[in-house]
């Protein structure tokens, strides 16, 4: 385990050392790019605050940089990950046209200001990082005039690539009527004034009842199913994750440092329980029909990839019998619109193929209600407010601010009118394969053994792929 050096050095020349909101906004500052030889000048202030979105500003104690260990996987486990990650004390701003909007003063323990450190797994080794910024006293950094979303987690979701996966999906989970959907919207940041990039600022995952998600302080619980839980002090198993090296289950709430044994073994208990019942289709007595429905259903429409990452939170609001296992809210949407045609690699996760094996069960009937629900109305409406965004302030700011961003990290330029396609391109189609899939009149999870089996095309397919087949004259979904 090896400490990555900081790769912000500090600049020759004159940097600032001092931060407050009439210098900010001196026509004569300017936001510079640090240790970027190809960027051969620097941004003016006043042209960040111009592109019309949220200018966060950080400033930390002494410029100081968070930092992180770099850890892999141990054998037979999969990823990569951060460990040590220090949590840096100082001040965010949110200036919107020229005036402060949120201001956390400067830091003082448990008083004002913030800490910054280094997030994520993966997307943690990006040049251009992930951060979580953990407010000393709540307030809403995307300022909604309402005490209830007041909170002290927030987080910096960049984009290795440029596209606007990140408030389309928080669209479509609202669409599909998700319980609670992560707000968010695309900032530009500037760090010890220094521009750092194009960001998504969001609410992370937490426990808040007025807010986010909604567990009892005592006996609630928010886990995640999670391929890194090698990474995490406390992990537990059950009947499906015993001794699995690729995934187990960790901690969000109660947090792993206050969580105790008799915790640990009946949440442990419960989610077991919850496994056999949905092995057993005796699942309707232990979890939230609903919510499960809801997230795969999400994941379809939105084509999503990957389904080995982590961030599969499932949530129970106390230990009584009447609290049930609720899955969601979805998140990560990196790999979303990319399953054409197809189901999304979710589909066959974690425990959703013991649903599919029964196509009468209250699961699968419901999905596919909600499937034809959505076909009559959903996909028209997010191509609807694509072709409105491209039209919005924000649209055009993104598209200045990616004109910054995208030599300041070697990503390719990609403009709004672009993602508007790609998004209308996928709902168009994506519409016209959930009409295949909810117009099948006999749902099975398999053919009769040995049975041959064809694709819509008339071609001889000798395994079981995902999406629709013919076989003995009957179609069939997987």
């Amino acid at each position: 385990m090896t400490r990555r050096p900081s790769f912000y050095p500090i600049l020759q020349g004159i940097l600032l050392t001092a931060f407050c909101f009439q210098a900010l906004f001196s026509h004569a500052q300017t936001a510079k790019v640090a240790d970027a030889p190809c960027w051969p000048f620097d941004i003016p202030i006043d042209s960040l605050i111009a592109t019309g979105l949220p200018l966060v500003s950080i400033t930390t104690v002494d410029e100081e940089e968070p930092t992180c260990d770099y850890v892999s996987a141990p054998e037979g486990s999969l990823g990569m990950s951060i460990t040590n990650a220090t949590k840096v004390p100082g001040r965010v701003m949110v200036i919107l046209r020229g005036d402060t909007v949120f201001d956390s003063g400067e830091y003082e323990k448990d008083v004002s200001g913030m800490t910054i450190k280094i997030r994520g797994n993966s997307s943690a080794y990006s040049e251009k990082q992930p951060f979580k910024i953990k407010l000393q006293q709540k307030g809403d950094m995307l300022r909604r005039s309402n005490p209830r979303y007041e909170d002290k987690n927030w987080v910096l979701i960049y984009e290795a690539s440029y596209t606007l996966n990140n408030l389309l999906a928080r669209l479509v989970c609202k669409m599909t009527r998700m319980e609670w959907v992560p707000e968010g919207e695309y900032v530009n940041v500037i760090f010890n004034g220094h521009f750092r990039g194009l960001y998504f600022l969001s609410e992370s995952v937490d426990r808040n009842p007025k807010c986010r998600i909604d567990v009892d302080k005592q006996t609630g619980y928010i886990i995640e199913l999670d391929p890194y839980w090698w990474n995490e002090d406390v992990s537990f198993e059950t009947q499906l994750t015993q001794g699995s090296p690729y995934t187990r289950y960790t901690f969000k709430y109660p947090d792993e440092d206050n969580v105790t044994e008799e915790q640990i073994a009946y949440i442990s208990e419960e989610m077991t329980a919850t496994e056999r019942s949905i092995m057993d289709s005796t699942y309707a007595d232990h979890i939230d029909v609903e919510s499960f429905v809801t997230w795969i259903l999400t994941h379809e429409i939105l084509g999503t990839w990957d389904a080995q990452g982590s961030n599969t939170f499932l949530s129970k609001y106390d230990d009584t019998t009447e609290s049930k296992m609720k899955l969601g809210p979805p998140w990560d949407f990196d790999t979303i619109l990319q399953t054409e045609g197809e189901w999304s690699n979710m589909h066959d996760s974690m425990l959703l193929p013991w649903f599919w094996g029964d196509p009468n069960g209250q699961f699968t009937k419901r999905f596919y209600e909600r499937l034809e629900e959505a076909r009559v109305w959903l996909f028209d409406a997010v191509v609807r407010w694509a072709d409105s965004f491209l039209k919005t302030d924000v649209a055009a700011g993104i598209d200045k601010s990616r004109k910054w961003d995208s030599p300041r990290w070697d990503i390719p330029f990609v403009t709004v009118a672009s993602n508007v396609m790609t998004i209308s391109n996928w709902f168009e189609a994506r519409k016209q394969w959930a009409g295949q899939i909810v117009g099948i009149n006999e749902l099975q999870a398999n053919p009769s053994h040995g049975a041959r089996a064809f694709d819509l095309s008339g071609r001889r397919i000798t395994t079981s792929p995902k999406g629709i087949y013919i076989s003995e004259g009957r179609k069939y979904a997987r």
